[in-house]
């Protein structure tokens, strides 16, 4: 998988989980582990959750 699918893909499977928990109580370690990669890889493409949230709305 390509950086741009990886990235997508952590766009879309972070809505649903930001969905199930909520916006604040979201864990990162979820998306990581739902994923199959380090919570590194999220970090490396988006900055925090803020900015993570920002790319799902």
């Amino acid at each position: 998988m390509g950086t741009v699918e990886v990235t997508e893909r952590i766009i879309v499977e972070s809505g649903q989980l930001f969905g199930t928990y909520g916006i604040r109580s979201m864990p990162m370690d979820a998306l990581a582990e739902k994923m199959g990669i380090s919570k590194r890889t999220i970090y490396e493409r988006f900055k925090d959750k803020d900015t993570l949230l920002l790319e799902v709305i």
